[in-house]
């Protein structure tokens, strides 16, 4: 795949979820210096930054992306080689894909803890980190969840077939139904696009609903999320743009 053919998919929903648009993104721009024919490490800088804004241009409001993009920009910022810069390039990616990982498998411990054996869950939206800890918890524990449609795009059907395919027992209600079951359930758990330093999530529309109608029933509501999610844009009080 090209960069430009991620980028694509990117922009059109094709990929998503923070995580996996982060990583989709990284891998990309791998393979694009890699293959690109830098003939100076001036021009290993001005490829990097081009190739870096046609992925920031699909989706400028996520952060995690954003975050990852800059971060390798800045560690190639003092290397005096090419060669040298693609290492860099390659180590930090790598080292990126590693630390994802490891993050995931500690949200999962953590969360699966909370988890008790006959609870009734409800998610909202599709988080890869969220359906990794709730196999994590199927692991030792029976119970069921709740997934809503999540429209327009209907992340929350890919998420109930994800959570099916694992052998979790899971029942998919419209968004409009979620205020109407959420009495029945222990807990709701969704994932997170950005974390701002006044200590708001942003996730997928309609989770802000589902917020307020766990808080008038009084069930307990996680957001399972790493915190390279952080939007450093927010560091002054200034607001997240959607």
């Amino acid at each position: 795949m090209t960069l430009q053919s991620v980028a694509d998919d990117i922009r059109s929903m094709k990929i998503q979820g923070a995580t996996n648009v982060a990583l989709a993104a990284l891998k990309a721009i791998r393979q694009h210096i890699n293959q690109a024919d830098l003939k100076n490490i001036e021009d290993f800088s001005d490829e990097l930054h081009k190739a870096g804004k046609i992925l920031l241009d699909t989706r400028p409001t996520e952060p995690m992306m954003r975050n990852c993009i800059r971060y390798i920009i800045d560690k190639t910022r003092r290397e005096g080689s090419i060669e040298d810069a693609k290492l860099i390039v390659d180590k930090t990616t790598k080292g990126f894909l590693d630390i994802t990982n490891k993050a995931r498998e500690r949200i999962s411990y953590i969360g699966s803890k909370r988890i008790e054996d006959g609870m009734t869950i409800m998610t909202h939206g599709r988080s890869t980190t969220v359906i990794q800890l709730l196999r994590e918890a199927m692991k030792t524990k029976k119970f069921g969840v709740f997934c809503t449609e999540t429209r327009l795009l209907h992340e929350g059907r890919k998420t109930a077939a994800a959570l099916l395919k694992a052998g979790i027992d899971t029942t998919m209600i419209l968004d409009c139904a979620a205020r109407y079951f959420i009495k029945e359930m222990n807990m709701v758990i969704i994932g997170a696009d950005a974390l701002t330093a006044e200590g708001n999530v942003i996730s997928g529309v309609g989770a802000s609903s589902i917020a307020l109608a766990a808080e008038e029933s009084r069930v307990r509501f996680y957001v399972a999320s790493p915190l390279y999610k952080f939007d450093t844009e927010t560091a002054h009080s200034e607001p997240l743009k959607r």
